[in-house]
């Protein structure tokens, strides 16, 4: 619950202090799967991820930035999710065509069974219809990506990620990967 709570308080008080300007926007379709990183991408679990970058730092051949995104997938025989997370990323760029983003975040995920539940009732055995609402994580990602920077303000990437959920039915960690291709479109502010 702690790790919730600061996950909750992470979010909030970094968009509140950047909040000035949103320097980017980003939208991306994306495959979720439990499994170790690099195992296994089919079959498509599809999910849907929108973000805003709230504060950038430019230099020479890097950015370094702050974003925060709002996503959900669908995994048909385990569990629906949906999430709000922040983090923050550094692209290096190479000769201003590639851009290697690298992010690091942490956040709330909220996941549900796509089925019915049912529990056994103790005093008579039988198994009863309950009420289900879901479960509360924090999840802790890192990932990397390719971005093609060259193209004026739409820049279509391709992102791996891993994330760690904590906790996962009675205390488990678990560990799922997703898999995201989209587009970043970089704003002008002047």
């Amino acid at each position: 619950m702690k790790t919730t709570l600061f996950s909750i308080f992470f979010l909030l008080s970094t968009s509140a202090v950047f909040s000035q300007k949103i320097h980017a926007l980003s939208i991306s379709a994306m495959t979720e799967t439990t499994s170790y990183p690099f195992t296994r991408y089919l079959p498509i679990h599809p999910g849907l991820e929108v973000g805003a970058t709230f504060w950038l730092k430019e230099k020479n051949n890097s950015k370094h930035q702050i974003n925060a995104y709002l996503g959900g997938y669908h995994h048909k025989k385990l569990e629906n999710g949906f999430y709000l997370r922040g983090e923050y990323a550094y692209t290096y760029s190479i000769k201003n065509i590639i851009g290697l983003d690298l992010p690091l975040g942490v956040g709330y995920q909220h996941t549900f069974y796509p089925g019915e539940v049912y529990e056994q009732n103790a005093e008579s055995g039988n198994w009863e219809k309950m009420n289900h609402f879901g479960k509360p994580h924090t999840i802790v990602n890192c990932g990397f990506g390719l971005r093609i920077l060259n193209l004026g303000k739409v820049q279509p990437f391709i992102r791996h990620e891993s994330a760690l959920d904590i906790p996962l039915y009675n205390g488990f960690l678990n560990l799922r990967t997703f898999l995201k291709l989209g587009i970043n479109i970089k704003l002008n502010h002047e």
